[in-house]
């Protein structure tokens, strides 16, 4: 009788924590409005962010280009200022350069890129027909942090970890680029953005920490960026 009421307490108490638990449109909503307001979010047309890290000695700069007006995108990754990939996503088609080798992405890798062709890919997920699951509550970066998957038309899945007490997007589980976590954000004209992140990907045999030099909304773009 006793262990049939400790198992009823239990069913109880986990019936109504998920009562208590938020969508998971709302946790997207919720960071939305933490990093700046989903209206102000809106004002940003576009992003140029530079980052840099250092890995096995060699000084590595990434510039990221996010044209939200265009659905444009482009990556480009320096080792010792010598360009060792960049990649474009524009007109529905991506393309990777890398070594002095073009190769243009499938359908479906381009499909899988787009989840982050935004610089904001949050705002895109109800626009783009993602489906978001809300998969509870783990601990991140020593937060207790909400748990969303997101699936694009394909199936490919990608999943966020977003901090219960303070909102912010702690975490990105990709089955292709790997793990990044969100360690520190600063504020860019009114917007919350990550500056320290660190990276554990297939690619690096070991994780890297990247910090943002800087970021620049709204900036003066032009079609060479994307070539």
């Amino acid at each position: 009788m006793l262990v049939m009421l400790a198992f009823l307490a239990s069913t109880q108490a986990f019936a109504e924590q998920q009562e208590n638990d938020p969508t998971a449109d709302e946790v997207i909503e919720n960071y939305l409005e933490t990093i700046g307001g989903k209206a102000k979010l809106e004002e940003i047309r576009n992003a140029k962010i530079e980052m840099v890290t250092e890995f096995q000695g060699m000084v590595m700069n990434m510039y990221f280009i996010h044209d939200e007006e265009n659905e444009r995108m482009n990556q480009r990754v320096l080792v010792m200022g010598n360009e060792a990939s960049n990649i474009t996503l524009k007109e529905g088609k991506a393309k990777v350069l890398m070594m002095g080798q073009s190769q243009e992405l499938t359908e479906e890798q381009y499909q899988e890129a787009k989840m982050n062709m935004s610089v904001f890919p949050e705002l895109k997920y109800a626009t783009n027909g993602y489906t978001l699951s809300y998969e509870g509550k783990e601990t991140v970066n020593e937060e207790e942090a909400h748990k969303i998957v997101v699936t694009n038309q394909n199936g490919v899945t990608q999943t966020n970890y977003y901090s219960v007490d303070r909102g912010l997007k702690l975490r990105n589980e990709n089955p292709t680029s790997g793990d990044t976590r969100y360690l520190t954000y600063e504020e860019f004209d009114g917007v919350m953005y990550p500056t320290e992140l660190t990276v554990k990907s297939p690619m690096f045999p070991e994780p890297i920490t990247a910090n943002v030099e800087s970021v620049e909304f709204n900036a003066e773009l032009s079609d060479e960026d994307f070539e």
